[in-house]
């Protein structure tokens, strides 16, 4: 209750500063949207049909390959034909039975009905679904295109089935790889859980379904900077709570991640310097999105480099601030749709040095063993739009002055790789999820426990871990 009361004041005081400010508080994912309408508006149509393999055609698809190749992203020319075959056929439908303790009975009955006309319609078409055990979930052998398209009476059977039951809060349609980060972290019933980028709202609803919601169970605090998108996240929850016997235990909040508000603890105690009171993190960053080019192939006609290095220090931001909000124990995880080691390890690598020890990276092999993944690198490049090789931010700021089209200093020494020494972090504990492996989407996940206070924030980085 102190927590929510903290944050609905907090909340207020920073809409008043945000009307004051003018603009100045604009949503941190409309920095990609910005890029990439500014280079729409100049770029000619670009062809974005099947992604040929291995002579892609396009600039961007070029681009991309040649990038991921020199970061030796796949292990060879059998790995990237596989990669091309899954890039090339359509994103599956998936989703999962609402796993809401008060709502079991009546999801489950849902779900068996569902079933039923998901056997009915693969008897009547060739391809066959996956039951994923782990999320309650299944994945078809359609995709959502297909299935509208699709002339079977089986198939108009269970769009409508996924909508009603969609529709009543029964059943969510989520991407496999998307579930993976809020069924990392680890939330139990008890526990206080921040969603520092909540919208749209899929994994935020896993969080709400893994906690008690009885007056002394636990707290999901779903933030997104954007108001309306708070408020889209808000009525896509309510459909959780519909028939119900009790209200949830969710607070929807907008603020700037980067500068979410310090609060007190549970019992309206003030934390110590460096450490919050949230038990689990889920720190969901705005990304280039690359690892969704399945579901959104219009991507590729403007996929470059530079977008995973515009984003790096707002990422990185975003981590630092919260991990800060974290409990001494407590659980973060960061995750991207993106492939890109300077929006995925180089954050870690960057979170885990000014943590100061304060972090400690998890092996996360062991969760969900059913699902292939590849370890995190090591080692990895930093490339300008030209594909030039950049050594240093020395070197990259010499290359171009260091400014992005706003005349804001683009690099960061947290780009590049930590010095190889035996100190070095163990970055091979982060998860890369890559589309042929699950027949799913891309993303990364790292998962990091608090096992100290963390040190004052370096102001002169323009990386800040406290706000007021």
């Amino acid at each position: 209750a102190h927590v929510a009361a903290g944050l609905m004041t907090q909340a207020v005081s920073a809409h008043k500063r945000r009307r004051s400010r003018g603009r100045s508080g604009k949503r941190v994912r409309a920095r990609t949207e910005a890029v990439l309408r500014a280079e729409a508006a100049s770029a000619s149509p670009v062809d974005v049909g099947e992604v040929p393999e291995p002579d892609l055609t396009d600039t961007g698809r070029e681009q991309w390959r040649e990038y991921y190749a020199r970061q030796r992203l796949l292990s060879g020319p059998d790995e990237w034909r596989a990669f091309g075959r899954a890039m090339r056929s359509p994103l599956p439908v998936t989703f999962r039975r609402a796993r809401l303790a008060s709502r079991h009975a009546e999801a489950d009955a849902c779900w068996r009905d569902g079933m039923h006309l998901v056997a009915r319609l693969e008897a009547a078409h060739s391809a066959r679904g996956v039951a994923l055990d782990w999320c309650s979930g299944y994945q078809l052998g359609m995709s959502r295109t297909e299935l509208r398209s699709s002339p079977l009476a089986e198939a108009a059977a269970v769009q409508r089935w996924l909508v009603s039951a969609c529709d009543d809060g029964l059943v969510v349609r989520q991407e496999l790889v998307s579930m993976l980060p809020a069924a990392m972290v680890g939330v139990e019933p008890a526990d206080i859980v921040l969603d520092m980028c909540a919208a749209p709202g899929s994994k935020t609803a896993q969080l709400v379904e893994a906690v008690d919601h009885s007056p002394h169970g636990g707290l999901v605090v779903a933030n997104d900077v954007s108001p309306a998108r708070a408020y889209v996240l808000a009525h896509r929850l309510s459909r959780l709570a519909l028939g119900a016997p009790a209200p949830l235990n969710v607070l929807v909040v907008s603020h700037r991640g980067q500068r979410f508000p310090r609060l007190g603890g549970p019992a309206g105690e003030a934390c110590p310097a460096g450490v919050g009171p949230f038990d689990r993190v889920l720190c969901d960053v705005p990304c280039s999105g690359d690892g969704t080019l399945r579901k959104e192939p219009s991507l590729w006609a403007h996929w470059r480099p530079g977008l995973g290095l515009a984003l790096h220090s707002l990422q990185l931001q975003l981590a630092i601030r919260a991990a800060s909000l974290l409990k001494v124990g407590g659980t973060l995880a960061y995750s991207t749709c993106s492939l890109n080691p300077i929006e995925d390890e180089a954050v870690v690598a960057g979170l885990l040095a000014s943590a100061g020890g304060a972090l400690q990276l998890l092996d996360g092999a062991h969760l969900l063993p059913g699902l292939a993944r590849r370890p995190g690198l090591r080692r990895w490049l930093v490339l300008d739009d030209q594909a030039r090789l950049l050594q240093s931010v020395a070197h990259a700021r010499r290359a171009d002055g260091g400014a992005n089209a706003r005349g804001e200093c683009r690099y960061r020494s947290t780009m590049w790789p930590p010095p190889a020494s035996e100190s070095a972090p163990e970055l091979e504990r982060c998860m890369r999820f890559l589309p042929h492996l699950n027949n799913g989407g891309g993303f990364f996940i790292a998962l990091l426990r608090k096992v100290a206070p963390l040190p004052a924030p370096r102001h002169r980085s323009g990386v800040h871990a406290e706000a007021p």
